[in-house]
């Protein structure tokens, strides 16, 4: 099974550490805008494209509260990752035996 379109739209958008880190600070609450910026060292504006890029990979989503726009986090999306990602599961634990196996032959020399 090859990776979707709409997934690599979202690997694209997770691939950013400030997005990454918008999302987990959207994990305990909804936030204004303003506030998820004094998180980082960055502009608001710059927030502000990097809550675009993820509102519409549907990753967030947006309402207003007066003059503020609050966010929330939307994880839906995440889930066909975290089940491509699963598809590999099955692989890690031979490879780790096989690593396991080559550091006790090379401890023995």
């Amino acid at each position: 099974m090859g990776r979707t379109s709409l997934q690599e739209d979202l690997f694209l958008v997770i691939a950013h550490p400030i997005r990454r880190a918008i999302l987990v600070e959207l994990r305990s609450k909804d936030t204004p805008a303003t506030q998820l910026a004094a998180h980082f060292d960055i502009t608001l504006s710059a927030i502000s494209q990097h809550l675009k890029a993820l509102k519409g990979a549907g990753l967030v989503s947006e309402h207003r509260n007066g003059r503020q726009r609050i966010y929330s986090l939307q994880a839906a999306p995440l889930r066909e990752i975290s089940n491509w990602v699963d598809e590999f599961s099955l692989y890690w634990p031979k490879k780790m035996e096989s690593l396991g196996e080559h550091l006790r032959r090379n401890r023995k020399k």
